[in-house]
């Protein structure tokens, strides 16, 4: 970010939260939002797909993990907390307010959701040609 605000790089892709405040600021220009759908946060921004770039989605998320072999209740009570904080009106102000949507989806849709990223994504290893070390 910070070469790109002295103007040592033209460009970079940044998690909207981190570059808002210099978009606000007007020290940054903000090209498109590299997600499926906008933001609240910042609705004039466009989203790739209406920049003519559909498709191109690589959107910025966090998970809460745990350790392989997790019994299925202790990752069950793990994820009820989370889906109960997600929708927590003041969390979701908080979250909102850095440019983010929390998501509150049950261990079997995340999985879904991790596994359409890891296919997508080795396709496009594929194409560019990219072997894994």
């Amino acid at each position: 970010m910070t070469d790109v605000l002295s103007g040592n790089t033209a460009l970079r892709v940044a998690p909207l939260g981190s570059a808002l405040p210099h978009i606000e600021a007007d020290r940054l220009r903000a090209f498109a939002i590299m997600g499926a759908k906008g933001s609240n946060r910042a609705p004039n921004i466009p989203t790739t797909a209406e920049q003519g770039m559909p498709g191109l989605d690589f959107t910025l998320w966090y998970a809460v993990w745990g350790p392989k072999g997790l019994p299925d209740s202790e990752a069950d009570r793990l994820n009820a907390a989370v889906q109960t904080l997600a929708r927590d009106p003041n969390t979701r102000a908080r979250i909102a307010d850095q440019g983010a949507e929390p998501v509150a989806e049950d261990r079997a849709a995340f999985a879904r959701f991790v596994d359409a990223g890891s296919e997508r994504n080795a396709r496009i290893a594929q194409v560019a040609g990219i072997q894994p070390e």
